[in-house]
């Protein structure tokens, strides 16, 4: 059983679709060696170069190509709490191009765990491609030497999903309704769409995933893209739900 779980969730983590744009060649401060800025947003890291890599290894079964191979993936920093294998995940993550809807995420070993920042932070990880039974998706990068390019100053807690790509944000969420006793009363943030009934889901795709909401106030109209931050509340996945403290749309 769970490792029929786990397939799923490596499941969840590499579906998304393919889309093409051009690479942010701007150059931030952060981005000279040696300075580390803050700030207290998440940044958008755009790749297509890196979403085709993503698709080919996972997708187009040539990961036997890059296993062995050092390289240096930069994008945000994101951990997941996975419940299934009691363990933490580390990822870094961005997006195909600036429509926002493809994304791409590597699973990580980090050397030196004392070194990483908050989640949401940019970072840039240097580690060598490996084939593992551990890998949510089959691969990760080991020996990932971290250097953080901005540190993110906004601590959400341990289910701050906006410092996640809408696909890691859906494993979460799988985690959280299969483990629901373990995260209840947890603060909790997560962005995507209003829907009706009272929900919030997936920003991009319909029926990848939704979560009930109990809000005292009126909800935005269906479709709305929000950033919901509240308290998740349930011990079942059927009474689930979060608890609304504020909303913020995104206009």
């Amino acid at each position: 059983m769970k490792k029929c779980l786990l397939i799923l969730l490596s499941a969840l983590l590499i579906i998304s679709l393919v889309s093409c744009g051009e690479k942010d060649s701007q150059k931030s401060d952060a981005e000279t060696p040696g300075k580390v800025t803050d700030t207290d947003i998440v940044e958008t890291v755009l790749n297509p170069m890196e979403y085709t890599l993503y698709q080919n290894i996972f997708y187009n079964d040539m990961a036997a190509d890059y296993e062995g191979v050092t390289v240096t993936k930069e994008g945000i920093f994101a951990v997941i709490q996975d419940k299934f294998s009691d363990k933490l995940r580390y990822y870094v993550w961005g997006y195909s191009d600036n429509t926002l809807c493809c994304d791409w995420q590597w699973e990580f070993v980090p050397k030196d765990i004392s070194v990483l920042p908050e989640p949401g932070s940019k970072i840039k990880v240097t580690g060598t491609l490996t084939a593992s039974d551990d890998a949510l998706d089959g691969h990760w990068f080991t020996e990932g030497e971290v250097a953080v390019m901005t540190n993110y100053t906004q601590n959400g807690g341990n289910y701050d999903l906006t410092t996640m790509s809408p696909t890691l944000a859906r494993v979460q969420l799988v985690n959280i309704m299969n483990f629901p006793e373990e995260v209840n009363e947890e603060k909790i943030a997560v962005y995507g769409r209003i829907m009706a009934g009272n929900m919030i889901q997936h920003p991009y795709y319909d029926n990848s995933w939704s979560v009930p909401l109990e809000s005292k106030d009126a909800l935005p109209a269906a479709g709305t893209y929000v950033t919901i931050n509240g308290v998740f509340s349930g011990t079942t996945t059927e009474n689930s739900k979060i608890v609304v403290e504020s909303i913020d749309i995104d206009e």
